[in-house]
């Protein structure tokens, strides 16, 4: 009896298999997919431009390789249903402040700045984690908070969690990532929040690292790479 419905059961199942990825590929966001691929475009002319014919000539097809490979992941995350990471958004908030105090802690040093943690062969930069993590995060705070899940305190606290990876890369130092996460909440907020609270500390929050990112407080590296260009 089994055998003699699969048969039937086979081209409906391809059936409902082709309308998922129909579906999906309805749903995706062509517009977003164009523009990473035209800066990514961009950015490979301008490194060949810049190394062509010279002893770096090799970043050219090792950037390459990363870019395909940086698109497949591109793929494969926007396949999981994107449910899954509202419901991660706070464990991977919490996971990467960890990871960047551990920075602090057992860091590998270099360029004046502690920025990696190394693991044998493998070397993880916690503040690169940081920058999908707090879009995350932040996404999911503004949707609880429309939705009236979160009480304001809650919601305080939580934007504190959010801020505090930007004021850690900070100190490592790295102000240029940590500028970035700044950008990143800020921009979020005044595209997102109908509410002004986010947008204020968001602002303050750039304030504050343009205090910690005082000539008098750099490293002598980063005050000469500052002053070469």
């Amino acid at each position: 009896a089994v055998t003699g419905l699969t048969p039937g059961l086979l081209p409906r199942a391809r059936f409902l298999g082709a309308g998922r990825w129909r579906r999906r590929l309805a749903h995706f966001d062509w517009v977003l997919f164009g523009a990473v691929l035209l800066l990514a475009v961009i950015g490979l002319v301008n490194l060949y431009s810049a190394t062509h014919d010279t002893a770096h000539s090799a970043k050219f097809s090792l950037q390459l390789r990363w870019m395909v490979l940086g698109f497949g992941v591109f793929f494969a995350v926007t396949a999981v249903d994107f449910h899954t990471w509202h419901r991660l958004a706070w464990f991977g908030l919490g996971f990467t402040i960890l990871a960047l105090l551990a920075v602090h802690l057992f860091g590998d040093a270099s360029k004046g700045a502690a920025r990696w943690l190394v693991f044998g062969p493998v070397r993880i930069q916690p503040s690169e984690l940081a920058k999908i993590v707090v879009i995350i995060a932040l996404g999911r705070l503004l949707h609880d908070r429309g939705t009236g899940d979160l009480r304001l305190g809650d919601s305080l606290g939580l934007l504190v969690a959010i801020i505090l990876p930007v004021l850690i890369v900070a100190t490592q130092p790295d102000l240029g990532t940590a500028s970035l996460l700044g950008l990143i909440i800020l921009s979020v907020s005044l595209l997102m929040s109908k509410r002004t609270m986010e947008i204020v500390i968001g602002i303050g929050v750039m304030i504050e690292l343009d205090g910690l990112g005082g000539r008098d407080k750099l490293s002598p590296h980063r005050v000469e790479s500052l002053t070469h260009y």
